[in-house]
C-alpha cells in the first residue's frame, strides 16, 4: 500500500504543470588559487547614500560570482 501511495505522489508531482519556468544556474567552479583582487560590493539600505563595501576576494573568479561586486584592482584592499 505504501508503494502505491508513493507511486501516485511521484506521478502527480511529475505531471503537474504550473507554467513556471525553471532557470538553470551554471555550475561555476573557481580555482582554489590565491591571486587576491579588491572588489566593491553595492549594498542596499533604507537611507541614502549607501556606502559601498570593499572586500578582498581570493581571485577574480570568486569576485565574478557575486552579482553586486565590481572589480577595483589587483591585490588586497587597503583599509
Amino acid at each position: 500500500m505504501r508503494y502505491i501511495v508513493l507511486a501516485l505522489c511521484v506521478l502527480l508531482t511529475g505531471c503537474a504543470n504550473d507554467n513556471t519556468k525553471i532557470e538553470k544556474k551554471e555550475n561555476i567552479m573557481c580555482p582554489q588559487v590565491y591571486e587576491p583582487v579588491c572588489g566593491e560590493i553595492a549594498v542596499e539600505c533604507i537611507t541614502a547614500p549607501c556606502p559601498k563595501i570593499q572586500k578582498t576576494f581570493s581571485n577574480a573568479c570568486f569576485l565574478k560570482l557575486n552579482p553586486r561586486a565590481t572589480f577595483l584592482h589587483k591585490g588586497v584592499c587597503v583599509k
